[in-house]
């Protein structure tokens, strides 16, 4: 039996269509959970995702439901903004591969809903292991704020070479500082305003670390006062977090504030709880 040849392309495509689509999970709580997104398509300007539904008594839902996500001019790939009750989808993409998929859902409806969370690949298991091993790093950031991360870490002990990375004033709150604002001179004059960096950069270098955009959960009551005073807005604020803690008071958070694709320090708080 003789089979055309553009069948059979046809065939290939359609074949390599399905290899190419990539499965990623909830993480929260140190471990993936089975809530996943399929990555169906990624192009120079598109990301498509497929969401899972399951119907229940109270709802009948579709098995499956395609979002496409389109590039903006900072190279973000979004669904639209998380207001007036809509979903928040965001794609990172490094170098043509999707990063990390961040969504948050304003609805508490539990009927074919989507799950707000992080969703990332599952890394390989060890050698001779089963179990899928904990993430060292949750990075829900795009790859412009990881590169401006790199720096600013490698910066961090340094006052001379940090200075320029902060917007001053800068916001402190925390358990072994007066909360309060860090100035330029105090910066440069008073060690506590500058010692307050070898905190962050030894919990930031020794533990396990999140990092995305801050787009509503935990941020202390002074923050939220100073920032929203200082720029009118919550908006392009980026956070550095210990893992285990950047969504409840507890730990160390360092937050950046995105202008014209520029980051800077605007804020940190670091609250011990733990025995």
């Amino acid at each position: 039996m003789k089979i055309a040849y553009s069948t059979i392309l046809v065939f290939v495509v359609f074949i390599n269509s399905i290899i190419a689509q990539t499965n990623y999970y909830d993480y929260y709580g140190d471990k993936f959970h089975s809530e996943k997104i399929t990555v169906v398509k990624v192009s120079a300007d598109t990301v498509t995702l497929k969401f899972y539904f399951q119907s229940s008594q109270q709802c009948a839902c579709e098995s499956s439901e395609l979002f496409k996500l389109t590039k903006n001019s900072y190279g973000d790939f979004f669904t639209h903004p998380y207001d007036n009750n809509e979903k928040f989808i965001q794609a990172n993409v490094y170098d043509g591969k999707v990063k990390s998929i961040v969504v948050k859902s304003s609805s508490d409806d539990p009927c074919c809903n989507i799950n707000s969370g992080i969703y990332v690949v599952k890394p390989a298991p060890p050698s001779g292991s089963k179990i899928t091993p904990a993430l060292k790093i949750l990075n829900a950031a795009p790859i412009r704020f990881l590169n401006f991360w790199g720096n600013f870490k490698n910066k961090m002990i340094i006052k001379d070479s940090i200075i320029d990375l902060i917007d001053f004033p800068f916001a402190i709150y925390c358990n072994y500082f007066n909360p309060g604002e860090v100035s330029k001179n105090e910066f440069k004059e008073n060690e506590d305003g500058f010692s307050s960096f070898s905190h962050i950069y030894s919990y930031f270098k020794n533990n396990k670390l999140y990092m995305g955009k801050y787009v509503d959960g935990y941020m202390s009551e002074s923050l939220i006062n100073f920032f929203t005073s200082k720029f009118g807005n919550l908006e392009n604020i980026y956070i550095i977090s210990e893992l285990g803690f950047y969504e409840n008071e507890e730990g160390y958070k360092a937050y950046f504030k995105e202008s014209n694709g520029t980051f800077k320090l605007i804020g940190f708080e670091g609250l011990e709880y733990r025995d």
